[in-house]
């Protein structure tokens, strides 16, 4: 059996629907399948172009023949990416993951670094957060703007480490808030 890989859609109109079911049409039955639909959650979201350019960064860290770096998957690359910066940031914006990291802080070495790593894994680069009361952001603003940090980090990792990014321009220009506008150098 040919590998699958894991397919999320996100129906907002017609054209949606119907990739979401013509990917459903075209399971095999050799092999059982989990489908799964539920409402989308309000404030869980990061942007598609977001989610886009982190990815096309994970591949090309996972392509690298930097010494150390090398060998790595695309799954392992995220799960590292998302301890050394993700957590961190967690940390500072959310009370309570705060306190989950501390608690596993003093727990002996053994525990605390099986701990640390399970969290890492387990971590969602989306999280469901309340509207800021203090400084009036919005759920959703939140999670876009640390998902921008948090490329940001692991874009300046890549770089200090000599990786080459292939990034499209339009994609990191949308991602990262930015207004795209295409130059053309005449000849």
């Amino acid at each position: 059996m040919a590998k699958v890989k894991k397919t999320n859609f996100l129906v907002t109109n017609a054209f949606t629907r119907g990739m979401a079911l013509a990917a459903v049409a075209a399971l095999r039955f050799d092999t059982a399948w989990q489908v799964i639909i539920r409402p989308f959650k309000e404030g869980e979201s990061i942007t598609d172009a977001q989610r886009r350019l982190y990815w096309m960064i994970l591949t090309d860290l996972q392509n690298t023949s930097v010494n150390e770096l090398a060998g790595r998957t695309k799954d392992q690359w995220h799960v590292g990416m998302k301890r050394r910066f993700l957590l961190p940031i967690y940390c500072r914006e959310f009370a309570d993951f705060a306190e989950m990291v501390a608690t596993v802080e003093r727990c002996p070495d053994d525990e605390r670094k099986a701990l640390m790593k399970w969290i890492a894994k387990e971590t969602s680069i989306t999280r469901k957060c309340e509207d800021d009361p203090v400084t009036g952001e919005k759920s959703e603003g939140k999670m876009i703007r640390i998902m921008r940090e948090y490329i940001d980090c692991v874009m300046r990792y890549a770089r200090y480490h000599g990786v080459l990014l292939r990034i499209d321009e339009k994609v990191f220009a949308e991602a990262m808030g930015y207004e795209y506008k295409q130059t053309r150098i005449a000849a």
